[in-house]
């Protein structure tokens, strides 16, 4: 997991493959099984880190032939199509670094807990 890649919106993270996929269609049954609960698992972490009760998921593979899933809560007042049309117009408004990174700093600590049952 790291942060989004193109633009530094907090609580914005990038979950991706260990080896090189182009799509999600290249995992194994084993990969395709463990995604599921992950992404489970970093949406509550998002949720419980930023306190937004909704969480955006996102992959659309073009630009980068890896498999990257984004993940993270609306922001700047922009909801559903409004904000995914910003991130990925790359709107600056929506970008914080200094936020981002203490966002990530505790999406990682929460995400090194005990995995919940």
């Amino acid at each position: 997991m790291s942060t989004h890649p193109a633009l530094p919106v907090p609580g914005w993270v990038a979950v991706q493959t260990l080896r090189h996929t182009e799509g999600l269609a290249e995992l194994s049954r084993s990969e395709a099984a463990e995604l599921g609960p992950l992404l489970s698992r970093v949406s509550a972490a998002v949720t419980q880190v930023t306190g937004s009760p909704r969480v955006y998921t996102y992959s659309l593979g073009e630009g980068c032939p890896h498999t990257h899933i984004l993940a993270g809560p609306p922001q700047g007042g922009l909801r559903g199509k409004a904000f995914i049309a910003a991130l990925l117009d790359r709107d600056e408004t929506l970008a914080d670094q200094p936020a981002a990174d203490r966002t990530a700093v505790r999406l990682a600590e929460e995400l090194s807990g005990p995995t919940p049952r």
